[in-house]
């Protein structure tokens, strides 16, 4: 196969990566990152025979990769399953850069597809919360009773039938979908992506009714974050006052009236069994009191905190991991794998801060939702977390070479 017929192709497996962490059924994106891992590495191999280039960040998710291979084996972990799907993930993530090389030329046409599926992902997922909400009554059910607790709050996805676009878990499809649109404002804030006016307002609009419906307080928080700092300075730009005064009073009504209402209907917070955040800090007290009675220099490998915390937490509800992403490394890879997970994280942000040279807008879009939603959830190599590093690594090489007409990494 020719090489421009293999660029046309990764294109595409790239962008069914997008989608495919939105099917229900987990065994698909496997596929689809695998092929684009082969392909990336194919087409590296042809372009850069003698000079493969591989960043600091790569590096140590290599190092990284190998330390997990090496506490699962010493651990005696046979979890086959989930070890592949690991290795997938990762070398999705380090197969990024060897993906951005072949956009130089290519880039416009790659920005404008990328903000497409994404639009399509918003308003498929509106379509499917819509479906869920009308089949179970949903919006009866929080206009009179609200979401009194975490039970309630899961009702959303109590028959699977139902769901063939999201996740099977409410907390997790909010994550994945607040995620793929806070690429979308981060686009829209370093002007990368344009639309009508009209429509730009709808999608934006659809995009919070989607977080907020699925009633993910983690995901909530993280976009409401991005959120309040897009419209901030859209409000700052405004060349009329009478702009700015109406975003102002438009502002103070909903932090009056408004907002409320949706607090009363939609955060539960009853420090109780009931709450889900409750157990959660309840975890992360017991890890501290008990981390030293574990391997916690080497770490005891794979879902791990299930074990642990069965052992030690006065209540525990069945979790396989602990709801946080420096706890999970600690228990599962030890201190020596945390630090070498905690060094990929850093030199990636700063490739892509390096990219960006805007502090603020890289804190508060990048960052401060990042550790939202890593604070909260997820192990820290999920799919979920490996397609969204992918694409802010890829919209910062864009902004980076439109501003500078230099060259992707």
């Amino acid at each position: 196969m020719k090489l421009k017929n293999n660029v046309k192709l990764i294109d595409i497996i790239f962008f069914l990566c997008i989608m495919s962490i939105f099917i229900k059924f987990t065994f698909i994106y496997p596929v689809f990152f695998t092929v684009f891992i082969i392909l990336s590495f194919i087409i590296e191999l042809k372009n850069n025979q003698n000079d493969i280039r591989v960043n600091y960040w790569q590096m140590f998710l290599i190092l990284f990769s190998f330390w997990v291979c090496f506490v699962n084996y010493i651990n005696g972990n046979s979890d086959i399953v989930n070890i592949i799907k690991f290795y997938i993930n990762i070398f999705f993530l380090i197969a990024i850069p060897f993906y951005l090389r072949t956009l130089n030329k290519r880039y416009p046409i790659i920005q404008k597809k990328i903000f497409l599926i994404i639009e399509i992902l918003i308003f498929a997922n509106f379509l499917q919360i819509l479906t869920i909400y009308f089949t179970l009554n949903v919006f009866t059910n929080i206009i009179s009773n609200g979401v009194t607790n975490s039970d309630a709050a899961y009702y959303i996805t109590s028959n699977p039938n139902l769901i063939l676009l999201g996740s099977e878990s409410k907390n997790i499809w909010s994550t994945k979908i607040a995620l793929i649109q806070i690429v979308y404002l981060i686009g829209i804030n370093l002007n990368l992506h344009k639309r009508h006016k009209i429509f730009m307002f709808l999608i934006n609009l659809i995009a919070i009714l989607n977080v907020f419906m699925l009633l993910g307080r983690t995901a909530q928080l993280a976009y409401i974050v991005v959120l309040g700092f897009i419209i901030f300075k859209e409000i700052l730009k405004a060349k009329q006052l009478f702009y700015l005064y109406l975003s102002l009073i438009g502002s103070g009504f909903l932090l009056i009236k408004v907002i409320p209402i949706i607090y009363d209907k939609i955060f539960h917070i009853n420090f109780n069994i009931t709450d889900g955040g409750f157990i959660r800090l309840q975890y992360w007290i017991t890890f501290v009191q008990h981390f030293t009675d574990t391997n916690y220099i080497i770490g005891n490998g794979f879902f791990s905190a299930k074990e642990f915390l069965s052992n030690y937490a006065y209540l525990y509800i069945g979790e396989t991991n602990m709801h946080n992403v420096l706890l999970n490394n600690l228990l599962d890879w030890g201190i020596v794998g945390t630090i070498l997970y905690s060094i990929f994280i850093i030199l990636f942000l700063k490739a892509v801060y390096d990219k960006l040279q805007e502090f603020f807008m890289f804190v508060i879009t990048i960052v401060m939702p990042l550790t939202i939603i890593m604070s909260l959830q997820y192990l820290g190599y999920d799919n979920d977390l490996m397609i969204f590093f992918a694409l802010i690594m890829i919209l910062s090489n864009i902004y980076f070479t439109k501003s500078k007409k230099e060259e992707f990494i």
